[in-house]
């Protein structure tokens, strides 16, 4: 995300939020408006904090295997990609017939999909468990027990609150096709 889409997100995020406490104030509803901001004040640091984690980590790959590239095929690669479909020099299409080209299609897509769920966890588990993304998910579960402990709890205006980063999201798609 650039800095000119966060920014906006952040504007329409700060416009709806506005709206919902619009609501709130006209309707004199106090306690409406503590959890409504509790709970929007909180979704905003769990994104906050997963987008700086997994920044974080993207930014650690990058550097890591920055100017690594390799110069011939391995065991590994050999043993992935049998009929080297994602060489250059691939297999040329006219040899091969529609039944041969779906068979490799549909083995290559079974390997990726069984190999990529285990690789993405290995691969984003700092994202995952990076300390603002934790710190965010603490602070969304003390704000939850903060107002059900001093008897202010309210679960509608609650979920009005979480809603405010979903419809932001939805809003800010449209603004950025």
């Amino acid at each position: 995300m650039t800095t000119k889409m966060m920014r906006k997100f952040f504007q329409v995020f700060l416009l709806i939020d506005a709206g919902v406490i619009l609501f709130f104030a006209l309707q004199q509803d106090i306690s409406g408006l503590l959890n409504s901001q509790v709970a929007a004040a909180s979704a905003l640091a769990v994104a906050f904090g997963s987008f700086m984690g997994y920044r974080n980590t993207i930014n650690d790959q990058v550097e890591r295997f920055e100017g690594t590239v390799p110069q011939e095929r391995d065991m590994l690669d050999k043993i992935d990609d049998t009929y080297e479909l994602f060489d250059d020099d691939a297999v040329n299409d006219s040899d091969l017939t529609d039944e041969e080209a779906k068979m490799i299609f549909l083995e290559e897509k079974a390997k990726v999909k069984q190999r990529a769920s285990v690789k993405n966890v290995f691969l984003t588990y700092r994202g995952i468990f990076s300390p603002f993304r934790l710190f965010a998910y603490g602070f969304l579960i003390f704000g939850f027990f903060w107002l059900e402990g001093n008897g202010n709890l309210e679960i509608l205006p609650y979920l009005a609150g979480l809603s405010i980063l979903p419809a932001t999201t939805i809003v800010s798609s449209f603004f950025n096709r």
